[in-house]
């Protein structure tokens, strides 16, 4: 297991997702033609959600990894099978958190909960794929 490669994986992969929205907004809005007040307001959205996605990924995603290291389970598809348990738990959690009278519709909450596990999941994939780890373990079922 080569160490340097985790350290990069943690500081490279909690910042796919926000990095990724950022882009996806530029290409597909007007942002670089209207006024520079719009593009201010969206570089502030995406470093708020870099930093929220740095610190949910190391207070849930690090303690995963570390478990399934710990039981010798530790290769990419248990990661993100995790990552996706995880992110959808997460995105069952935030209404009650955010809104104590759970108040939000049920379709709202569903695409809240699907939301949050493709976070978890891309920032999981993109995680091991920097890690290097492989897929499936030899020998060994997920």
């Amino acid at each position: 297991m080569r160490w340097w490669r985790i350290g990069l994986a943690l500081v490279l992969a909690p910042a796919a997702v926000p990095l990724i929205y950022h882009v996806a907004i530029l290409l597909g809005s007007g942002y670089p033609y209207q006024s520079a007040g719009h593009m201010d307001k969206h570089l502030l959205q995406t470093l708020a959600l870099t930093m929220m996605n740095y610190v949910v990924s190391f207070a849930l995603g690090v303690p995963i990894v570390v478990l399934l290291y710990l039981t010798r389970r530790l290769n990419s598809l248990n990661c993100l099978v995790w990552a996706l348990i995880v992110g959808a738990a997460a995105g069952l959690v935030l209404p009650w958190v955010a809104d104590g009278r759970q108040s939000i519709p049920p379709s709202v909450n569903f695409f809240l909960v699907a939301g949050f596990a493709v976070i978890g999941g891309l920032t999981s994939a993109v995680f091991c794929l920097v890690a290097g780890w492989r897929w499936r373990s030899p020998g060994r079922l997920a």
